[in-house]
């Protein structure tokens, strides 16, 4: 799975949910198909792996042209080569993130794709002294076909996504991308 950016409003209740622990320590909801929750938390330390690296041309391999990214300090960024410049000219060399153990819920958006919460950490490896910021983040993943969203959760787990919605750091260090 793929991840991008859409103009959404998404409300939920998380609450409601029953969880599940995944083998990789992260909370699954029961309603979530393991397959899909590995998937999108293989794609999501992929994506990271590389926003660490700053391997910016991978990095933007994970974004639709017209991905559309809110940040709650920096507001909105239009277009996958816009934000690869802002990570190149914020990010890299400045903040790495982590996803924080625990924090990772993923759940099916039938014939659309799936949502991704979760609290990642940010942390400045030149400066340790600097504190480290966290903050809450929603990834929307559509699935590039309708078809492809509606065969099961394993094709929505494997198809490209579209787009995605993050808002991060709530608290702590002001990174933005």
């Amino acid at each position: 799975m793929r991840l991008g950016i859409v103009s959404a409003t998404v409300g939920l209740l998380v609450g409601s949910f029953a969880l599940g622990r995944a083998t990789s320590g992260q909370v699954r909801p029961e309603s979530t198909p393991a397959d899909l929750f590995r998937a999108v938390e293989e794609q999501d330390k992929a994506l990271f792996d590389a926003y660490n690296r700053c391997d910016l041309e991978r990095f933007a391999s994970f974004f639709s042209a017209d991905v559309e990214f809110y940040h709650d300090k920096g507001g909105l960024t239009l277009g996958r080569q816009k934000l690869t410049d802002s990570v190149k000219q914020n990010i890299c060399g400045r903040t790495t993130r982590e996803l924080v153990a625990g924090s990772l819920e993923v759940y099916p958006m039938d014939n659309y794709g799936a949502l991704e919460i979760g609290v990642h950490r940010f942390h400045q490896p030149k400066d340790p002294a600097q504190p480290v910021g966290e903050g809450q983040f929603v990834h929307c993943g559509a699935t590039t076909s309708p078809r492809a969203a509606s065969r099961s959760p394993a094709s929505t787990a494997s198809t490209t996504t579209r787009s995605a919605s993050v808002r991060s750091p709530a608290r702590g260090v002001d990174v933005r991308a």
